[in-house]
């Protein structure tokens, strides 16, 4: 006998409710879901920058990337699409990385990414310098 499992669909907070400008800033506006079985995109941030040499800074894209994704909206004003509609998105928070040791670095974000793997959802990351793609990869190669 199966149990049919709920999905649960993820809303942007209401700015009608709560300014844009105002709460907790997460990827456009959705909450933090730490469990990732309970998604189907993870939009996560992994602030590192260890990989650059001479222009270091890129560690603070995701949370600037959150700001300026409050201003996103429920349904595409071209499209019409609804995209919390069609799939169980949430903010997975920020990946664990170490900011003086690029290797253990790289192994905390193929293991982080690996986790997310598992749980079935499919990871957008917001990061970061470009090396962030190659421990990504390791972690979601099948």
């Amino acid at each position: 006998m199966s149990v049919a499992v709920e999905k649960r669909f993820f809303e942007p907070v209401d700015a009608a409710e709560v300014p844009r400008f105002a709460g907790m800033p997460t990827f456009m506006r959705l909450p933090v879901v730490e469990d990732f079985s309970q998604l189907d995109i993870a939009l996560v941030g992994v602030p590192f920058d260890g990989g650059t040499t001479n222009r270091a800074g890129t560690r603070h894209g995701p949370r600037e990337i959150r700001n300026q994704s409050s201003l996103i909206r429920r349904v595409h004003h071209v499209s019409g699409v609804a995209p919390y509609e069609r799939a169980r998105i949430g903010d997975g928070g920020d990946c664990p990385v170490n900011p003086i040791d690029l290797m253990d670095a790289m192994a905390k974000i193929t293991a982080f990414f690996g986790q997310i793997r598992e749980a079935g959802a499919i990871p957008i990351a917001a990061g970061g310098d470009h090396l962030i793609t190659l421990p990504i990869l390791r972690a979601l190669r099948f």
